[in-house]
């Protein structure tokens, strides 16, 4: 019973969306009578949407406004897609009430009864465009599991993000086609323990062109001259970053590794983009940034932005599906770092779950290579607490405490399989112990979103 609280079903129980489907010439209703004839489909939930600017604690910000369909707005009907979990107040049911997300933009001085006036952000459109009315009156507050995640998106107009969203009814949208279409498919909702699962969206696809150009010719060890320069560069950004992510981290158990002279395979929960740099500020602590790599899936080599860019350029070793490159690259790579006494980051887990705090059952991946080149497991933990701040998505900033508890040595009385099933139950309950001492209760897996999930 316990199991069955994870986060899968926190989404079955609110209906959240299988698939999004956008066009960019809009969806009309014969396009949405189509979807639902498609076998397997169970229910489509067509809508609109539209990025806004709004003034926030005398703020221009910018705002993501969702229609909420009122003829399907009960919690049992199947067509109510990404339902709104109402926290205070009701759903809005008239002209010109919204609800609004339980975040910054609640806590900011936006209250049940204000008024939030919608601008356009650009020069050639007008709100009378797209809504009945500019003005909208906050009725409610509440969260979703649409935006369970920390990132809400990027938009053309304002600063570029959207910080933060609402749900209007769909009557109060102006528009002549849906800009959007919620599906669910039958029998997706199956009652499963599985706790690596992906829950995060929006990864990039990579196509086998994509990786034929940049996985099978990736420079893992940084040899050529043009790479060297940017590991230059890349490490020298990502240790800024480190120090100001990590300015207040704590670090618990250092001295345990201290003395250790040896590669080493580092294992730790994963709940965020920048999560390693907590492992990071560790391993600078310990003078041995030189000889620390990053085992990450293939598809945060395609990442945008200055994230992506850190990624390609750091000493990180994409894993892949193709099988020719882990066979003549990966593994090579992880053999000769390891033998040069390299600290290599394996995230067990696998999925990142934004800001969970609880550790989850690892994947044998890691304790395989530490058991097949005699290295040890270094296991560490993260502990999330809330501050009284704010990030700029609305979420609680964070404060972490690193645990690091003893390394788990490969027995060499036992074969490769017995030292991995070992090795790996060991990190497992290390990382119990770790949680229970951080948070100062048992593990279980009910999930409850709002002490689960940090910054909630």
């Amino acid at each position: 019973p316990t199991m069955r609280k994870s986060a899968d079903h926190y989404f079955d129980e609110y209906n959240l969306m299988d698939y999004r489907i956008l066009s960019n010439f809009g969806l009309t209703t014969d396009d949405i009578n189509a979807i639902r004839n498609i076998d397997g489909v169970e229910s489509v939930s067509p809508g609109y949407e539209k990025d806004v600017l709004v003034t926030v604690n005398n703020k221009e910000t910018v705002l993501r406004v969702h229609s909420l369909d009122m003829t399907h707005s009960q919690n049992n009907d199947n067509n109510y897609i990404n339902q709104a979990i109402v926290l205070e107040g009701r759903l809005p049911n008239k002209h010109g009430e919204c609800i609004v997300e339980q975040s910054k933009i609640s806590e900011n001085g936006i209250n049940i009864g204000d008024s939030l006036v919608f601008k356009s952000g650009k020069d050639d459109e007008q709100i009378s465009d797209y809504f009945t009315t500019d003005t909208y009156k906050v009725v409610g507050i509440m969260h979703t599991p649409y935006y369970l995640s920390q990132e809400k998106g990027t938009s053309d107009i304002g600063g570029g993000s959207v910080q933060y969203y609402a749900f209007i009814p769909a009557y109060d949208f102006d528009m002549e086609v849906f800009t959007e279409a919620f599906v669910t498919i039958k029998n997706a909702k199956v009652e499963s323990n599985e706790l690596n699962s992906k829950v995060e969206l929006g990864d990039p696809f990579v196509t086998k062109e994509d990786r034929e150009k940049v996985i099978l010719n990736y420079d893992t060890k940084k040899k050529k001259i043009r790479n060297k320069v940017e590991y230059y560069f890349a490490k020298s950004l990502t240790d800024t970053i480190t120090n100001s992510v990590n300015k207040n981290t704590e670090i618990i158990g250092l001295e345990k590794i201290k003395d250790l002279d040896s590669g080493a395979i580092i294992t730790s929960n994963h709940f965020s983009k920048v999560d390693s740099t907590i492992i990071r500020y560790m391993i600078n602590k310990l003078h041995r940034a030189k000889n620390f790599g990053i085992i990450v899936q293939e598809s945060n080599f395609f990442m945008p932005g200055i994230i992506g860019w850190l990624i390609r350029n750091n000493k990180t070793i994409p894993l892949s599906l193709d099988h020719n490159y882990m066979s003549k690259n990966f593994i090579p790579t992880i053999r000769d770092l390891l033998n040069d006494k390299s600290l290599i980051l394996i995230y067990p887990e696998e999925e990142m779950w934004f800001n969970y705090r609880k550790p989850r059952p690892p994947k044998p991946g890691a304790y395989h290579y530490a058991a097949k080149y005699n290295v040890p497991i270094i296991p560490c933990f993260v502990k999330i607490e809330d501050t009284d701040e704010y990030e700029e998505n609305g979420f609680k900033k964070s404060k972490y405490t690193l645990y690091i508890m003893d390394p788990i040595y490969p027995d060499p009385s036992k074969d490769l399989r017995q030292n991995k099933d070992e090795m790996r139950k060991k990190d497992y309950e290390q990382k119990i112990q770790a949680y229970e001492q951080a948070y100062g209760k048992k593990l279980d897996y009910t999930f409850i979103p709002e002490e689960d999930i940090a910054g909630w």
